[in-house]
């Protein structure tokens, strides 16, 4: 069960979330972890030849490595204040979030679709998936 100060974390990114949505001047840690993604499974696949154990290898160490730098940077600013770690935790989540942006991609879909058609509407969609 959520206790209160989970419930102010949610309710907080969700917040900054509705304001801001994803800046795209802000380097987003999505983009980093493509990277990783991409660098990593041709790692497994160089190191396992049964494709599905090297995914299932794979996908265990994204999560448990997401897992872990994220515990780590939460308790890395728990130790420097409570609040520093709340900070962090509202960060995180925020950037997990992104029901603004996608509204505004979704909506420019649509647009493309309507006006445009199909090429353009195509073009607006790689436009999210490349974000």
């Amino acid at each position: 069960m959520l206790d209160a100060m989970g419930v102010e974390v949610i309710f907080l990114a969700f917040a900054l979330d509705v304001a801001f949505g994803d800046p795209s001047w802000l380097p987003h840690p999505i983009v980093y972890m493509g990277r990783a993604i991409g660098f990593s499974e041709k790692q497994w696949r160089k190191q396992i030849r049964n494709e599905r154990l090297a995914g299932t290898c794979f996908a265990l160490t994204l999560i448990l490595s997401t897992f872990l730098v994220s515990w780590g940077l939460i308790e890395l600013c728990r130790w420097i204040h409570p609040l520093v770690a709340t900070g962090c935790e509202v960060l995180l989540l925020f950037f997990c979030l992104s029901a603004r942006s996608l509204e505004e991609a979704a909506m420019a879909v649509a647009k493309a679709m309507k006006t445009d058609g199909l090429p353009a509407a195509r073009k607006q969609l790689a436009m999210i998936v490349g974000r």
